[in-house]
């Protein structure tokens, strides 16, 4: 394991999409948010049908060409991926079979995996990127280093993760990964293992209080984003997303100013439209992606991206 976390991240920000075909064109919003804010940076997304995905993305391809050649397209491959790291005889034994949500646990695994094995900033497709990852620092932006960042206040999530290549703490992670592993009991495997590995191997508390020593050293400078960052509203207020927008403006301001991305629940989201709660383009939600990824919202329409 490599110790030298001084080693630099690399400007690439991974994408999973683990079903053979995109459940919503939202999803791109996603892509294309994080290219419009960090236009340093390449795009990988894996998917096991990549021809699908490109398919399905191509009206947007055509509307964006003077950047998509930042987005490259993977095939997933999990023996390769998990090859090498501690994921591998895990998978090989087909543990990951004994589950509810099999692909979800596979994307729990895979991250880490890619992030481990190429290093950079991995972030799930209902995060819209609404800032660059750079952060101020004595007047001048500088890269965001290595990160996790809570969903709440003693909770880290999973959704958002940036380290260098072969990180000791990722290494931890697929560790625990396998040793907890319990395929049965949602977030055990993603949020849960992040917290809990946190607290193994770092701190016993998330507590922004805590002020002792880290039990080991590639902890000292893991940063722990607070929750604005990248979850400023809990998947327990998914109906916020969908409120018009003028309703929520000192959220939405804050929002611009203080968060990196806005994780929009897209589990939740969906429970909330079968409420029929008010989702058309003015909500909350809707003015997010009329600012972050307007040619999305120009190739698809918001009929298509299931907005009244």
């Amino acid at each position: 394991i490599n110790d030298d976390n001084d080693e630099k991240i690399p400007n690439v920000i991974h994408f999973l999409n683990y079903n053979p075909n995109l459940q919503t064109p939202r999803y791109i919003c996603s892509i294309e948010s994080a290219l419009s804010h960090n236009p340093d940076h390449e795009i990988y997304v894996y998917t096991p049908a990549p021809q699908n995905f490109s398919d399905e993305i191509s009206a947007w391809r055509m509307s964006y060409p003077e950047t998509f050649k930042k987005v490259h397209i993977q095939e997933i491959n999990y023996d390769k991926f998990f090859e090498n790291t501690p994921l591998q005889i895990w998978y090989e034994e087909k543990k990951h079979l004994k589950s509810w949500w099999v692909e979800q646990n596979l994307g729990n695994a895979l991250r880490l995996a890619v992030i481990w094995k190429f290093g950079g900033t991995y972030l799930d497709l209902d995060i819209i990127s609404v800032n660059s990852l750079k952060t101020i620092s004595n007047g001048k932006k500088e890269p965001l280093k290595r990160f996790i960042a809570r969903e709440e206040t003693e909770q880290l999530n999973n959704a958002a993760l940036r380290f260098p290549k072969n990180d000791p703490f990722v290494w931890v992670l697929m560790e625990n990964f396998v040793e907890k592993w319990d395929g049965w009991t949602w977030a055990n495997n993603g949020p849960f293992c992040v917290s809990r590995t946190y607290k193994a191997k770092c701190y016993e508390s998330l507590s922004s209080k805590e002020k002792s020593e880290p039990l080991n050293k590639y902890c000292i400078d893991l940063m722990i984003l607070n929750t604005k960052r990248f979850y400023p509203i809990h998947f327990r207020e998914t109906k916020k997303m969908t409120e018009e927008y003028t309703n929520n403006c000192e959220l939405l301001s804050n929002i611009t100013n203080e968060s990196f991305g806005v994780h929009w629940w897209h589990k939740g989201f969906e429970k909330d439209e079968k409420k029929k709660i008010n989702k058309s383009k003015n909500s909350l939600l809707g003015k997010l992606f009329e600012i972050q990824c307007p040619n999305v919202v120009e190739t698809f329409g918001w009929e298509k991206l299931n907005f009244e």
